[in-house]
């Protein structure tokens, strides 16, 4: 996803549209994020056969609440903006 993102952020600004340059530079941003925080997880080794699906629905688990963080930071942030005192004239 980082890469394709990159490459449409970079189209983008070529043709200078910068609005959809943005978009596509958040989602570079995002998934960069994104991977790092799942390359620092501690990822269980499962030593047993019989363990393996625990530890996969562990690991499902933990990604589950990492993704529900996020989109709670965001929802957060976007409401911090939308409410915020410093919006343009026009957006009142």
């Amino acid at each position: 996803m980082a890469i394709g993102s990159m490459f449409s952020l970079l189209a983008t600004a070529s043709a200078g549209l910068l609005v959809l340059s943005f978009a596509n530079g958040f989602w570079f941003l995002s998934s960069v994020r994104g991977w790092w925080l799942l390359s620092h997880q501690n990822i269980y080794q499962a030593s047993k056969p019989e363990t393996a699906p625990l530890v996969a629905t562990e690991v499902v688990s933990k990604a589950a609440e990492v993704v529900a963080e996020v989109i709670t930071e965001t929802v957060q942030t976007a409401s911090e903006v939308i409410q915020s005192e410093n919006r343009p004239p026009d957006a009142i």
